[in-house]
């Protein structure tokens, strides 16, 4: 209800000669940040699809309701994987052959995961913020490494922040007496 005046007092703290610059940084950033956010459930939506549409074809029970939640937990990176593993697994175990069963739901959400992994989260994630797909797994697998869980959740828009600090950067070198070959001599 008060963002409009909440983010007006804060532009208030940035000095008179900077704001524009970056409050017009700030826009650009959270227009990304949606835009990656968008990514992210369309990748949500794509992986779950592939998975429910890989366990009917395999003829596994409940193949669409484990479709939905592989939808709902992928938006959270690797958690997502195992929480949605959970119920496919109960309903192996309590299926006639167990162990046809559990390499059914392997081999479907193996797949599904790599596609994900590999080709769908880098190419709609990537194309949303204007990344390049190696950059979003080098971005994911740092973040990772260094921060856990918490950096996979904060890889791709911290990523997005990074870019954005880059390109100003070289807008403003460009613009530069330095780079424009002003008083030199």
């Amino acid at each position: 209800r008060d963002w409009d005046r909440l983010t007006a007092r804060l532009a208030e703290l940035i000095p008179e000669p900077r704001r524009e610059e970056a409050v017009a940084f700030a826009r650009e950033y959270d227009r990304l940040l949606a835009r990656y956010l968008r990514g992210q459930a369309t990748v949500a939506l794509s992986v779950g699809a592939i998975t429910a549409l890989g366990l009917w074809i395999t003829g596994f029970p409940y193949a669409a309701s484990l479709g939905l939640i592989v939808a709902v937990f992928s938006v959270v990176p690797y958690l997502g994987l195992l929480l949605s593993l959970i119920p496919a697994v109960v309903i192996a175990l309590m299926s006639g052959s167990v162990l046809a069963s559990l390499v059914k739901v392997g081999a479907v959400y193996g797949v599904a995961q790599g596609l994900e992994g590999a080709v769908i989260s880098p190419r709609i994630v990537g194309d949303s913020v204007g990344l390049h797909p190696v950059l979003v797994v080098l971005a994911l697998a740092v973040a990772g490494f260094y921060f856990g869980f918490v950096g996979l959740l904060l890889a791709v828009p911290g990523a997005v922040g990074i870019k954005l600090l880059v390109e100003r950067g070289l807008e403003r070198y460009q613009a530069s007496a330095f780079y424009q070959g002003e008083g030199a001599g």
